[in-house]
């Protein structure tokens, strides 16, 4: 895979994130997916007038970028800007504004720099914690304020769920958070971090909770399932779901993406979107591997037929959440009760990897089968009511 078409496929250019793969990675879902949401949102029946971004921590770190475009809020703002473009070309308008928050002062004044006096976008700057600027924020929503929040903390400080829950319970929000799941793997137990995953979690009793999940799953999964059930709690979120993002030397994961949203059609688009994340990681796994092997032998035109274990990873972690999402499916045909169509898939798609033809294609099946009541596939409004007879 060239750096050319990498380039053309995702919009991002790959030569600035060398050795930031998985940021790589995170950008293109970013991109992807706020692209999508704001359109969609805003040319919606019953639009609201406004799409108000929230950043915690803004950076920039690490950009080598001469206009940012390798940094959330550089990629963000051009997108608000193109969306406002397109909406307004369709003779439809919209208030689109950012707000950025950065603790850092070194860092916040290159922020400054870079986003002062943007043209389509109104921006708003804070130097500060990010949990701190919450009572300045939460003024700016409105109830035709939709709410947009990316939290990507270095660690997993800084966005404790109690703090952050005026933020995640305005009635039109969706939140997208690095969870930085290799960190906390390894610190989760240990006895000097438990305030702070205290914090993290949302408090109560969070560790007998984990405890209890572990088991009956690995700390991985059991660490997800748990963030997972609290923010939905706190956030009062209908549909929650991660995507991972891995290491791209090594077949782990290096964090998840966890997502929160009260809209069916959340899940639709976050899963389309993971899968050109998942494409965009593939090209840097694979690019990865033979930069290692061309340093070993010097000739990566030898190693087209060679594979490492690596490579398969995605493929693995795929068909297992599959497995478990077509498990739940079954169990519903067979004995679950008549469902908006559009709910049982956001159901599904709380599964890694389990995307809209997937889930259409095993409605189909089923159908097919009489173990599905037939319906049209392109009806909005349909219910899916399982025969409850074997195929």
């Amino acid at each position: 895979m060239g750096k050319e078409r990498a380039q053309l496929e995702t919009g991002l250019d790959p030569s600035l994130y060398c050795g930031r793969g998985q940021t790589f990675a995170k950008h293109v879902l970013l991109k992807r997916y706020i692209t999508e949401l704001a359109f969609k949102v805003l040319q919606s029946p019953r639009a609201p007038t406004e799409f108000l971004y929230v950043d915690g921590f803004s950076g920039p770190w690490q950009a080598k970028g001469e206009r940012f475009e390798d940094t959330s809020f550089g990629i963000v703002l051009s997108r608000l800007a193109e969306v406002r473009e397109k909406l307004g070309s369709m003779g439809k308008s919209a208030t689109m504004r950012a707000v950025f928050v950065e603790e850092n002062a070194a860092a916040y004044k290159r922020l400054v720099s870079a986003v002062d006096g943007h043209p389509r976008v109104k921006v708003t700057t804070i130097n500060g914690r990010f949990e701190d600027a919450i009572p300045a924020i939460v003024p700016m929503l409105s109830p035709s304020t939709f709410l947009f929040a990316f939290l990507d903390p270095k660690g997993w400080k800084g966005i404790a769920l109690e703090r952050i829950r005026p933020l995640l319970r305005h009635s039109h929000a969706e939140v997208l958070v690095n969870v930085m799941t290799y960190s906390i793997v390894r610190h989760a137990t240990q006895s000097d971090t438990q305030d702070s995953f205290a914090e993290f979690f949302g408090g109560g009793d969070w560790r007998s909770e984990l405890d209890t999940m572990l088991r009956s799953m690995g700390r991985e999964d059991a660490i997800l399932q748990l963030y997972l059930s609290r923010l939905r709690k706190f956030g009062s979120f209908k549909y929650v779901g991660t995507t991972r993002i891995r290491d791209p030397d090594k077949a782990r994961t290096y964090f998840h993406l966890a997502y929160g949203t009260r809209h069916h059609a959340g899940m639709e688009v976050f899963r389309r979107s993971e899968g050109h994340c998942i494409e965009a990681q593939e090209r840097v796994v694979l690019d990865a591997f033979y930069a290692k092997l061309e340093r070993k032998i010097g000739a990566p035109d030898l190693l087209s037929g060679l594979d490492d274990n690596g490579l398969g990873a995605f493929t693995r972690w795929r068909d297992a959440s599959r497995a478990k999402a077509r498990a739940e499916w079954d169990a519903w045909l067979a004995e679950g009760r008549p469902m908006a169509a559009s709910h049982r898939r956001a159901l599904l798609f709380e599964y890694p990897y389990v995307d809209l033809p997937l889930v259409n294609g095993w409605a189909r099946e089923a159908m097919k089968a009489g173990r599905l009541a037939p319906v049209k596939m392109s009806d909005r409004d349909a219910v899916w009511t399982p025969s409850h007879t074997p195929s």
